[in-house]
């Protein structure tokens, strides 16, 4: 967290970080301090990414104060949609496999695969996911359907728009 000069900034007071997450809260994209009412700076996030929300920090050099801002700020940031990561990519690519490997209703084989995965999600954006997942998948319950590259680029890409999707600001 430190600025160019290489001066650490200080964090913002209980009640200057409450006044700023109110703001996030009501999605008001005019972020400013609340000490002196400059326009607060982010950067590149600071952690998460792939299946983890993005851990962004906020600042305001006049004041040299900052705060950690997460799941909200990256909603109000359009530029923040994250990518697919490689372990989300592979994951999905290998699910023709974990699904043939389970036992059950094929909802529910297809529900722990993606609990497995991406349990960070909320259950309403998994489901959406089992949805789609559920159609690419149904046919390999005949005893000869095979698992071609083809099923598997179709769940690597049905995964990654899912993924890309959640994260658009609604």
């Amino acid at each position: 967290m430190d600025l160019e000069d290489g001066v650490s900034p200080l964090p913002f007071s209980a009640e200057e970080a409450d006044a700023i997450w109110e703001r996030l809260r009501r999605r008001d994209s005019s972020l400013f301090c609340p000490r002196c009412g400059t326009i607060l700076e982010t950067v590149a996030p600071i952690a998460g990414g792939g299946s983890m929300a993005l851990i962004w920090e906020l600042r305001c050099k006049p004041c040299n104060r900052a705060m950690i801002a997460g799941q909200l700020l990256d909603q109000l940031l359009p530029r923040a949609a994250p990518r697919a990561s490689e372990q989300d990519r592979a994951a999905a690519r290998w699910m023709p496999e974990e699904y043939l490997r389970l036992s059950g209703p094929a909802v529910q084989r297809v529900m722990d695969l993606i609990d497995r995965h991406w349990l960070s999600y909320t259950e309403h954006d998994r489901r959406e996911l089992a949805q789609v997942l559920l159609m690419a998948l149904s046919g390999l319950d005949r005893p000869d359907a095979p698992i071609g590259p083809e099923l598997k680029d179709i769940c690597e890409r049905l995964v990654v728009n899912w993924i890309e999707k959640r994260r658009s600001p609604s």
